[in-house]
């Protein structure tokens, strides 16, 4: 038994698509050539699940992680959209964040 990954965009018609996880950490990365123009300007919902597998195949759902993903003009992840979304969730959970400029 293994661990496997898999990330899906939840879209507006609540319609769903895989993203691979090799292109969703090359979003992540910032690598010049990796974009998702279809979703430039917006803020999208995704889910992250973490799946149980067996012979590569999954068998069980072990965890789901939802969020958003905030893309800038160009269809790229806005990192800083994002990490004033993580600091805000962690003052929620009550977490010690001091001010935050947003």
């Amino acid at each position: 038994m293994g661990l496997g990954s898999r990330i899906f965009i939840v879209n507006d018609d609540r319609s769903i698509e895989k993203l691979s996880l090799a292109r969703f950490e090359r979003l992540f990365r910032q690598i010049p050539d990796e974009r998702l123009s279809k979703y430039a300007g917006k803020r999208v919902k995704y889910a992250h699940v973490i799946l149980e597998l067996k012979n590569r195949k999954p068998v069980e759902v072990g965890m789901i992680q939802y969020s958003y993903l905030p893309f800038n003009s160009e269809g790229r992840i806005d990192q800083s959209s994002m990490k004033k979304d993580a600091v805000y969730l962690e003052a929620l959970e009550g977490g010690t964040v001091g001010p935050v400029m947003l």
